[in-house]
């Protein structure tokens, strides 16, 4: 129990800095530079509209890769019959929690998640490559998100259901989900503030 408990509530606060990190990385490929990083997101407006595209794929791809190692290990644990390697796949596969904590505090704080059709006007004005131009991209950004959110809600799911043991999952579900909500607390409201 107390390593789900330890899990769940660094599983937050890791990969919250593990994303930004990522990011930071994809700006600094494309020469970009941030205009502030913080304990959350990397602050700025890219300079060119191609880098909207290049950021949103690379931040997909390394959702599902590790969406796809969380579900590799998952299975190698349920087959070996090792906690070690379940834990490992729930910690990997957290980036799922974590949309939906996104999607709940953005429906509690009353977010348009179609925020960009009050801007089509002026959107469509901006060329963007790949999309035409940049209201298609921020529709097609909001399409695709949805369509990953639903298969990584689907694989939590199959995880969940076929690889996790019943005490595992139980703990998971109830011990785990509190840390994680805890560590994402801290994180957020805590340490990441004084850290940045």
């Amino acid at each position: 129990m107390l390593a789900v408990t330890g899990v769940c509530f660094v599983s937050p606060i890791v990969h919250t800095n593990l994303f930004v990190g990522f990011g930071a990385l994809v700006y600094n490929l494309m020469g970009y530079a941030p205009v502030r990083i913080t304990h959350y997101t990397l602050l700025g407006c890219f300079p060119k509209h191609w880098m909207y595209v290049v950021s949103f794929f690379a931040q997909v791809a390394f959702t599902l890769t590790l969406a796809g190692a969380g579900f590799a290990l998952s299975r190698k644990g349920h087959s070996e019959k090792k906690v070690t390697w379940l834990l490992v796949g729930a910690f990997l596969l957290y980036p799922i929690a974590n949309r939906l904590f996104w999607y709940m505090n953005a429906r509690v704080r009353g977010q348009d998640m179609l925020w960009f059709m009050n801007y089509k006007a002026d959107f469509d004005q901006k060329p963007v490559p790949l999309f035409g131009n940049f209201y298609n991209f921020r529709f097609g950004e909001f399409c695709i998100n949805m369509l990953v959110s639903a298969a990584l809600y689907a694989l939590a799911y199959w995880v969940i259901t076929r690889y996790w043991p019943s005490l595992f999952r139980l703990q998971m579900l109830t011990v785990g989900a509190l840390a994680c909500i805890g560590g994402w607390v801290f994180w957020h409201m805590l340490l990441g503030p004084i850290l940045y």
